[in-house]
């Protein structure tokens, strides 16, 4: 998670990473200890990431992990992108509830693109963290604009079916990679995301900017007992986005904590940096982690027309 203050220093009064060029990236932090990853069912990439505008150089080479569906192709797609602790478990697989997701989003017949913004920076996690060794909101959209390239390149995914999804950090990255006046949009794209779902983001920072519209459909699911981001603040944002005629709406689960999505996590509190009481609940409510997987498969196979319904 990245303050209020410290974003609004970092971004441009029009927008998320809009307007004036944005400050070139921090030195990197001292590398973590190296940990080999290994992702059952996964291919493991490397792409470039589109940040170069911050590196003044050769854009960040970043690896990714691709699940696929059984047969040729040619597949909808889904990035998704982590959230503050990153993507891996202790193991070094994929934490459960990306494991979870990736498996239910290949049998909906989708192509499954985890980016790994964290280690190939030598990050190991940012929730603990303050402030953040990454700019979430200049870096990371820029990541996913990266994976969209990659994706669009690939001759078993559908470049103009790729949908964004992110949870908590990874879900503020994504409001911000989808507003109207990013400059992480890379010149000449032929096809931008099919749409986006955030779970459980941080709206506060996008709503600093009077002139955020995201440029997609924005869907987003959050708690009504998240303690971590405010479901109040996302509202007020999809408000705002309605107000600019944009496609947005907003699912406010009652009794939910942050991560309710995760499978079998208990509730409980942990140590965060950028809450008043550097401290957040989380876990999993599976009222709400049923209800919000019902939501996701029908925006997938619903008005958006991505999947057809079976």
């Amino acid at each position: 998670m990245i303050p209020l203050l410290t974003w609004l220093v970092l971004s441009s009064a029009s927008g998320p990473d809009a307007g004036v060029a944005p400050p070139p990236s921090p030195p990197p932090p001292t590398p973590a200890a190296a940990v080999t990853h290994e992702v059952a069912g996964a291919s493991r990439v490397v792409f470039p990431s589109n940040d170069g505008d911050l590196t003044h150089g050769k854009p960040t080479q970043l690896s990714g992990w691709i699940f696929r569906p059984a047969g040729p192709g040619i597949f909808p797609a889904v990035i998704a992108l982590h959230s503050c602790g990153g993507l891996f478990a202790p193991s070094g697989d994929l934490s459960a509830r990306h494991r979870d997701w990736a498996e239910r989003l290949v049998k909906l017949g989708y192509v499954v693109f985890f980016p790994d913004s964290f280690s190939p920076r030598h990050i190991e996690e940012q929730c603990n963290v303050n402030p953040d060794p990454l700019r979430s909101l200049h870096e990371r959209t820029r990541d996913a604009y990266g994976a969209l390239v990659y994706l669009q390149h690939q001759p078993y995914v559908r470049l103009e079916a790729i949908s964004l999804l992110g949870w908590s950090q990874g879900g503020m990255d994504l409001l911000a990679a989808i507003d109207t006046h990013s400059r992480a949009r890379p010149v000449g794209l032929v096809e931008d995301f099919h749409s986006a779902i955030a779970f459980y983001p941080d709206c506060q920072a996008v709503l600093a900017s009077k002139k955020w519209t995201p440029r997609v459909p924005l869907h987003i699911l959050i708690g009504k007992a998240d303690d971590w981001t405010s479901s109040v603040d996302c509202s007020e944002l999809v408000q705002h986005a309605k107000a600019h005629k944009a496609k947005a709406d907003i699912v406010v689960y009652p009794d939910a904590f942050h991560d309710f999505d995760a499978p079998d996590m208990p509730v409980h509190q942990r140590h965060v940096a950028s809450t008043s009481s550097g401290m957040a609940t989380v876990g999993t409510n599976p009222a709400a982690r049923a209800a919000a997987i019902e939501r996701v498969t029908e925006l997938l196979k619903g008005p958006d027309k991505t999947v057809s319904p079976e």
